[in-house]
């Protein structure tokens, strides 16, 4: 072998033990990439939040959102024992009871923590919306209570650069950012079935800011009264899912036009999110921070505008496959509730129809005595329309005598069953005196046999 053949060879060798090598170590990271997303994978949790029971803000009536805010009243102390015996009946196994950093959410989870035994945890980020300009004013009328809720709605849309004049939560990002944290903080707890105790208008918002099937009238047509109950299923990672809204059970599988909505809702958060954790990072004065925020920004805003498209069209075959195209599939509560419901008025239908019946067939019984014993003005219509019962009737008027002696007393009673039988005798009659006719037929063969 000449030399320049032997270095060819050995590239040749070198070249292929490099290949086997690199795809070696492909195979390997796919591997341990495979196994360790199962290991990743996002657990879902149940969040049940309940609102707290009023408060001597709300018995005043004046918007009061104010850290550590005021105490419960005596009838805020009765709804939270009634709400510690609805959460021990609601079928879930809760494992962990958090409240927010205000008193009278603390003192509406006492009582259930009393019952079972578990310590109330307090999060930082679970307090109420702050109203800002609007702290103090009436939150029975006014411009002030409307525009208080129109800015978390706002929110809701995907506007997170709303503000909320004067308040510490500036704009729906810093709300988002905050609350976020402390849904983080109750699902790094590990609990499976976690009750949070928070406010109205801040399990309002965030819940409709972030679940996967949002209903924005139900904001505006049922806000949450005291000690009402909102639950939420999934894990920060993939999304969230409302069940049920203040007793209100929602669809699982919204129309395609809510698919819609969530996905470019999702989408325009991102660029915003992004923007107020760079806004965050400037002001801590790190420059390592503000890289960071510019280049994780901005590699999230590219990531949510690539799949949009794919999400947009994952929801369109999804709806098509559901037939949710124009219309949300059915709660599954909701059907539970309906269909005993429906199976009941079915029920009543098949059992009224035949009571229904004899009854009718009773009072006709009943009423054609009564028109051939007692000469009525009833009885004379129903007498002229058949001329054989007038007949009959007039027979029977003959051996009963004057009817004006039968007007009450025993003696009306006892000669209805008389004059029934005779009816019944008549009708049985008549259908005799037919069979004869029925029996022609034979008679005239007969006749023809004889005659030949």
């Amino acid at each position: 072998m000449s030399p320049m053949f032997r270095r060819g060879l050995s590239r040749s060798r070198t070249f292929k033990r490099g290949a086997r090598g690199a795809a070696v170590l492909v195979a390997a990271v796919f591997m341990f990439l495979t196994s360790a997303f199962s290991a990743w994978a996002a657990t879902n949790i149940t969040i049940t939040f309940v609102r707290h029971g009023e408060s001597a803000g709300n018995a005043s009536g004046l918007i009061d959102t104010k850290i550590p805010g005021p105490d419960l009243t005596a009838t805020g102390q009765t709804q939270a024992q009634t709400v510690a015996g609805v959460l021990a009946n609601d079928g879930l196994a809760h494992d962990a009871i958090f409240a927010s950093d205000m008193v009278r959410t603390q003192q509406t989870a006492a009582p259930y923590a009393t019952a079972t035994g578990m310590p109330v945890t307090v999060p930082g980020g679970l307090h109420e919306v702050q109203a800002g300009i609007f702290e103090g004013q009436s939150q029975n009328s006014g411009f002030a209570r409307i525009l208080y809720a129109l800015i978390p709605l706002s929110w809701a849309t995907g506007n997170l650069l709303m503000p909320m004049p004067g308040s510490p939560d500036a704009n729906g990002a810093v709300f988002q950012n905050r609350f976020n944290g402390a849904v983080d903080d109750i699902y790094a707890s590990g609990a499976q079935n976690p009750v949070a105790f928070a406010h109205g208008m801040s399990i309002m918002a965030w819940t409709l800011m972030n679940v996967q099937n949002p209903d924005l009238t139900l904001m505006l047509k049922h806000p949450l009264g005291n000690t009402d109950i909102v639950t939420v299923t999934g894990n920060p990672e993939d999304g969230w899912t409302l069940e049920d809204w203040g007793g209100i059970a929602v669809t699982q599988n919204p129309a395609l036009p809510t698919k819609l909505f969530v996905n470019v809702r999702d989408t325009v958060k991102v660029p915003q999110m992004a923007l107020y954790n760079v806004a965050k990072a400037l002001r801590s004065g790190n420059i390592a921070n503000v890289a960071n925020a510019i280049r994780d920004g901005a590699f999230d805003t590219a990531k949510a505008v690539v799949n949009l498209p794919i999400n947009v069209v994952k929801s369109v075959v999804k709806s098509v496959q559901t037939g949710t195209v124009f219309k949300a599939a059915p709660p599954p509560a909701a059907v539970q509730a309906v269909t005993p419901n429906a199976t009941a008025a079915k029920d009543t239908d098949s059992t009224v129809k035949p009571a229904v019946t004899p009854t009718i067939a009773k009072q006709v019984s009943t009423l054609k005595p009564a028109v051939t014993g007692a000469k009525d003005k009833t009885a004379k219509a129903v007498e002229g329309s058949k001329t054989s019962q007038v007949d009959s009737t007039k027979a029977d008027d003959a051996t009963a005598g004057d009817p004006k002696a039968d007007d009450k007393g025993t003696k009306v009673k006892k000669d209805k069953p008389k004059k029934d039988k005779a009816d019944k005798a008549d009708t049985a009659d008549k259908p005799k005196v037919e069979k004869p006719k029925k029996a022609e037929k034979p008679t005239k063969a007969a006749k023809a046999e004889a005659a030949k």
